[in-house]
């Protein structure tokens, strides 16, 4: 009697612990926007070098900037939120899919894709969303007001 009830313990053990270990691997962050969009809104600082494009001689200088993540308004679970914290500006972003066209990956997309004037790229990397890497922006305007720009830098996560 008491090896059936061993074994029957143990089967249970193993059931919890498989059932466990599945609640934890099923809630890691999967997709650009697990990672990004979290509560505490996480806050990066970010330094890029820039040029004017269409000035000569070219306009080079760095700039700073700082950004934070955030559910979009109303929610979306494809679309999130880059705010500025120097000026408040919101742009709307998705992940990128890694794959191909017919078949793509959307749950292992670590890079990401925002849009309004200009359009900005990174990639997600360190444990838990550190860093921003190749952290892109390009902005088309027209010669009259100093022509295109681009910016590209990283970020390192503040908050």
């Amino acid at each position: 009697m008491r090896l059936a009830h061993g074994r029957l313990s143990a089967c249970a053990l193993t059931a919890l612990c498989v059932l466990a270990g599945a609640a934890i691997a099923g809630a890691a962050p999967r997709t650009c926007r697990d990672l990004l969009v979290a509560q505490p809104t996480r806050q990066y600082d970010c330094e890029s070098a820039y040029a004017y494009t269409e000035t000569v001689p070219f306009f080079t200088g760095t700039a700073k900037l700082q950004v934070e993540f955030d559910e979009a308004s109303p929610p979306d679970p494809a679309v999130f939120v880059m705010r500025s914290l120097i000026n408040g500006n919101e742009t709307y972003c998705t992940c990128d899919s890694q794959g191909s066209v017919g078949k793509p990956r959307w749950v292992s997309a670590t890079s990401f894709t925002c849009q309004s004037s200009s359009v900005i790229r990174g990639d997600v990397t360190g444990g838990n969303a550190k860093r921003i890497r190749n952290f892109r922006i390009d902005e088309i305007k027209p010669q009259s007001e100093g022509g295109s720009e681009f910016n590209v830098g990283s970020c390192v996560r503040s908050r």
